[in-house]
């Protein structure tokens, strides 16, 4: 039997781990709205950022990707399309740990849904065995969202450039 120490000590770390997810899904999505206003030219408009915060996040991934698949320069582009896979992968870790239940398989925590619909398609036709996902997964997806904030950091910065250079062949062109 596990003591009360213990269960108290896995209790945390396992709100520690989705906790984390929780938030830094939370903060990818604010940065992906300032991505959005950079990469679109929405700057300077009275409420911009609350309309494009308003947007599901996978809406707001699939506009960034239709944004950039006309551009040519791989150099511009790829970042952008891992910033955005990355987005995709921690709000699916979030949504798991969101939506799912820990349960103890065997000493180890695991995150199970209990969705019937979802509960259908985890689940294994031959085995019968429904498919669990490790907590640890989301220690995982915790790593990559960081690395994925940073990445989105030189995005904006990227696009926060190329809004300069707008203006600035736009005020020659005026001369």
């Amino acid at each position: 039997m596990i003591d009360k120490k213990s269960e108290t000590e896995a209790e945390k770390e396992i709100c520690e781990v989705v906790g984390r997810i929780v938030l830094m899904a939370s903060l990818l999505d604010n940065q992906l709205n300032a991505v959005l206003v950079a990469a679109l030219s929405l700057g300077g408009k009275a409420l911009t950022l609350a309309v494009v915060a308003a947007l599901d996040p996978a809406r707001k991934v699939e506009i960034l990707k239709a944004f950039v698949t006309p551009i040519s320069n791989d150099e511009w582009k790829k970042p952008v399309l891992r910033y955005a896979d990355g987005v995709e992968k921690v709000n699916r870790a979030r949504n798991l740990a969101a939506h799912s239940m820990v349960i103890d398989s065997g000493g180890e925590h695991v995150l199970a849904t209990n969705s019937v619909a979802k509960l259908l398609k985890a689940t294994d036709r031959k085995s019968r065995a429904i498919k669990r996902v490790p907590l640890n997964t989301l220690s995982n997806a915790s790593d990559l969202a960081l690395k994925v904030y940073k990445e989105g950091e030189s995005v904006i910065a990227n696009f926060g450039r190329v809004e300069l250079e707008r203006n600035r062949r736009g005020a020659a062109a005026q001369r």
